[in-house]
């Protein structure tokens, strides 16, 4: 068994802690004993942090290993003025990169780990074009770095679901083969269908017993509807603190003035947070804790 102490670190609260590790783990934490690392029965293996601040791994809620430039060259920017135009012109690069998505996405993941990073939310396209290729090479960067970096997998259907013949299966079997949750896109502004769109997520989330993440583009009264309908079909399959709505644009719009209550059921935290306690943070990050609970469905912004 490997030990060291992490001696005169600072929590969040403030207080002032020795750590001590055994096997890459914390095994105990005490008020500090006031020992040099080098008088240390480690026998100099010890740190002195000399008051810094100590914190759990960060978590990255919402990343897209499989697209990530990052260990490739250089890439213009790609214009597209609607969601659909920029879906085709990330199309158009995938096979323009010359760099494998398993080397990119590590490429990142490594870089996440530098800056402190433990758990990481990954969306990974799967469509009728790459199949299951990117998620099978963020599987296999999950399981180089799964002693590092918590990896955590949405099947996103970025090329729509009802407007893409194949792609229902192709997410059951990204779901079979190591997804963690099913994703979806603008249900109504992409696919046309927002209840048919629904329909395949959350069907898809109950046979796999997995999480929703759905990215939510659309705003306006479309956005507040499809808020809505997420937030039903949430509460039927007692999916509650297990959804997310990622982008969420829609969410920074007001409600019309002396609009109805009812029309913007999702800005009011309380009408959906009331269904489970959040007695810890979320292993996976997703979402913030409001108010000593958890919302029904978690409203995400990502620059």
């Amino acid at each position: 068994m490997t030990s060291r102490t992490l001696r005169n670190a600072t929590l969040a609260d403030g207080s002032r802690v020795d750590v001590s590790l055994a096997d890459g783990r914390i095994s105990g934490i005490s008020g500090i004993s006031g020992i040099s690392p080098a008088s240390s029965p480690a026998g100099g293996a010890d740190l002195d942090l000399d008051g810094a601040l100590l914190l759990p791994a960060l978590v990255n809620g919402h990343a897209h290993l499989d697209k990530t430039l990052v260990g490739s060259g250089w890439q213009p920017h790609r214009p597209g003025t609607t969601v659909r135009e920029r879906v085709a012109a990330e199309h158009t690069l995938r096979g323009e990169v010359g760099v494998p998505v398993v080397e990119r996405a590590r490429a990142l993941a490594e870089q996440m780990i530098s800056f402190g990073t433990g758990t990481v939310r990954t969306h990974v396209d799967i469509d009728p074009d790459v199949g299951l290729a990117g998620l099978e090479a963020v599987l296999e960067v999950r399981e180089a770095l799964r002693d590092r970096l918590r990896i955590e997998i949405v099947a996103l259907p970025q090329s729509g679901i009802t407007t893409s013949p194949g792609t229902e299966k192709l997410l059951d079997e990204a779901l079979a083969a190591g997804a963690d949750l099913v994703g979806g896109l603008d249900p109504d502004g992409f696919d046309g269908d927002a209840g048919a769109h629904l329909d395949v997520v959350f069907g898809l989330a109950a046979r796999h017993g997995a999480g929703v993440d759905i990215h939510l583009h659309d705003l306006g009264a479309s956005a507040v509807r499809q808020y809505e309908l997420i937030a039903a079909r949430t509460r039927t399959e007692g999916l509650g603190g297990k959804v997310n709505v990622s982008h969420a644009y829609g969410r920074l719009l007001d409600p019309p003035r002396g609009g109805p209550p009812g029309r913007w059921a999702l800005r009011r935290g309380g009408r959906l947070g009331a269904d489970q306690r959040a007695d810890r943070a979320d292993a996976a990050g997703a979402g913030a804790a409001r108010g000593g609970r958890r919302c029904l469905v978690r409203l995400g912004q990502h620059p």
